[in-house]
């Protein structure tokens, strides 16, 4: 439960009201946040605010700190401040639901925080720095506290220099733990949870601390601090008989363990201030501190107490202690229904919110407590034992590849899972189970978003490790090739022809071997088997191959031809080998050669004989 419920019962209890300025704000504390920006960080403020006290559209939407330098107390941010912004408004959950309704209990935390900047070559002091907001005034109707109505409230934050000995220092601060709606019930044992967590693994070390009251009074009519330097912040004045020892008087006085769990047992009703200090430490060195302040009630919570709850599993009849589920499902954890109790869940330390039935559907490892209390009367409220929550993991199984695969049209794509002798898979497309598919890999034509679900066949609850990788098809571009002809003669060429879209580009082959032409139509004077391969940037088709012949030239034998003379045979046949051909050339026509035409002259010759002279004939012939 938290100190915000207690406050809220305590106030109506007494009939106490805020009358002024801000009563409303039951506790608050700083964090700051480095940032992975050097000098950069997250300087946050929450506060808890009584929501009966003060309407929660009225609080502020932005307030003011200030930043003073240790040393020497001066002022280091600029005149006005450093304005930090509201960011949220988170309910507080109270354990026993009747209680808080009887008293009205209603607090929220109001979170302010916005990125600061500090400079790396100002903030250097060795003794470093620290953070104060303050404000007026208190509850009328704190029991532990002289004039509380006109008190102030302080909340500081101590940091380090971010520069020392000239090498960065990076640090956050502790950060406190969300509270739980909770109240003492008078003489009976009471526990609270003050822990807080350090980013950087630093030394944690807690103490109760007495209030600071600061100097905002309603006896100076400061409502806020100005952000004047102070040398110190005087501290509340404690009421009669009643001291940091005992700020809440009871036969056990508060103590605080070294993990910030504040233990008490109280007897006297009433609403009680109180701060706890957590300071750091790195190396043994203290390098910052934070004060949490808090009000919690005192209150007769009755005699009647509901018996203590036991923890089921899914509606078994065994009570359990420890759970365990596989990572990424669920279980159900269960206490005995009873209508005349009420039921709050807790996961580690935490109420859950809305968490109020007698069964909590569980999906995350933890601590889980179930807290009961009487659905119809405020009562003393019973938690049940700790049952130890843990989340299996599957067997290391992932897929490759192990993001997005992408493949062309008409290709085949692999996926492949850790393989094992000992594991079982199941996959599926698009959430839909694939049947017959039972290999570690998985041969797929389709895109869509394949996952596989691996489980070890030797473990008892064999939890599956479940991975998945999108698959997308992307469609193979078009490649069609034409030429002029198949067949050309020496001294020849032949033209092809294809064609691809703009962003798509072309590889010309001859027989296998790249040609440097990059055209989208070339000539060739070689005989060979032609392809083009188009490619898209990912995907590449080859076009059918087309075969381009040469054919051998025709060795020609022509006829000897004989002298012949005009006058006895003008017209020549013309004969070659192979048979078939066509002759051409001058007076030649359809294979016969004229030699009239040539108008050649013979030589003249004569003949004669031995016994015998022969007269010299004049003759007129030609030789081809």
């Amino acid at each position: 439960m938290s100190w915000r419920r207690i406050f809220c019962v305590v106030l109506l209890t007494w009939g106490g009201a805020f009358q002024v300025w801000a009563k409303h704000i039951v506790g608050g504390d700083f964090s700051m946040a480095a940032t992975a920006t050097r000098g950069r960080y997250v300087l946050t403020l929450n506060l808890y605010n009584d929501n009966v006290s003060a309407d929660p559209a009225t609080y502020e939407t932005s307030i003011i700190v200030y930043i003073f330098r240790k040393s020497d107390n001066v002022r280091m941010n600029p005149p006005m401040g450093t304005r930090i912004n509201r960011q949220s408004i988170t309910s507080v959950v109270y354990e026993n639901a009747k209680c808080a309704e009887n008293r009205q209990l209603a607090t929220s935390e109001i979170r302010y925080s916005s990125e600061i900047s500090l400079d790396p070559a100002v903030y250097t002091d060795p003794q470093g720095y620290y953070i104060i907001w303050e404000r007026c005034c208190r509850n009328d109707v704190i029991s532990n506290i002289q004039k509380p109505g006109g008190t102030g409230i302080v909340f500081v934050l101590e940091f380090p220099a971010i520069v020392q000995n000239m090498v960065e220092f990076k640090n956050s601060s502790p950060d406190f733990k969300f509270p739980n709606g909770d109240y003492i019930c008078a003489n009976r044992p009471f526990s609270f949870d003050m822990g807080a967590t350090d980013a950087d693994g630093d030394e944690l070390r807690y103490s109760l601390v007495t209030p600071l009251a600061g100097y905002t009074t309603t006896a100076n009519g400061m409502t806020v601090g100005n952000g004047q330097s102070r040398s110190s912040y005087p501290e509340v004045r404690w009421a009669a008989g009643i001291g940091l020892a005992n700020f809440i008087p009871g036969p056990r006085p508060p103590t605080i363990s070294n993990r910030g769990v504040l233990s008490l047992t109280a007897n006297q009703p009433g609403l009680y201030v109180f701060a706890i200090l957590v300071e750091e430490f790195r190396n043994g060195v203290k390098i910052g501190a934070v004060r949490r302040e808090f009000q919690l009630p005192v209150v007769d919570c009755g005699r009647a107490i509901p018996p203590p709850p036991s923890i089921f599993e899914n509606d078994t009849i065994t009570a359990i202690r420890t759970v365990s589920f596989c990572e990424g499902s669920s279980t159900e954890i269960s206490t005995r229904t009873d209508p005349t109790l009420a039921y709050q869940w807790k996961k580690d330390g935490s109420n859950l919110a809305n968490e109020k039935s007698a069964k909590l559907k569980v999906n995350q490892p933890g601590d889980y407590q179930v807290v009961v209390s009487l659905a119809k009367t405020c009562s003393v409220d019973t938690t049940s034992y700790v049952v130890k929550v843990t989340a299996l993991k599957g067997p290391n199984a992932r897929l490759t590849p192990t993001d997005t695969l992408r493949f062309c049209g008409g290709d085949t794509a692999i996926i492949t899972a850790t393989d094992s002798p000992t594991f079982r898979y199941e996959w599926f497309r698009d959430g839909s189970l694939l049947a017959n598919q039972s290999r570690s890999t998985l041969r797929t034509t389709q895109a869509g978003s394949y996952s596989v679900q691996v489980r070890n066949s030797q473990q008892t609850l064999a939890c599956p490790t479940r991975d998945t990788v999108l698959a997308l098809l992307t469609t193979k571009p078009i490649a069609n090739l034409t030429a002029s002809k198949n067949n050309f003669c020496p001294y020849d060429s032949v033209q092809l022809q294809t064609d691809w879209p703009t962003g798509q580009t072309g590889l010309w082959l001859r027989d296998n071997t790249p040609l440097l032409a990059v055209n989208k139509a070339i000539v060739v004077k070689q005989a060979g088997v032609y392809r083009v391969t188009i490619t898209n940037g990912q995907c590449a088709t080859t076009s059918s191959p087309v075969v381009i012949k040469q054919n051998a030239g025709v060795v020609i034998q022509f006829d000897s031809l004989q002298p012949v003379c005009l006058e006895e045979q003008p017209l020549v046949v013309l004969g070659a080998l192979p048979a078939g051909g066509s002759f051409s050339g001058k007076n030649v026509e359809n294979g016969v050669f004229n030699a009239r035409l040539r108008a050649l002259a013979c030589t003249p010759f004569s003949i004669s004989t031995p016994t015998t002279k022969a007269a010299q004939l004049p003759k007129r012939g030609i030789w081809a």
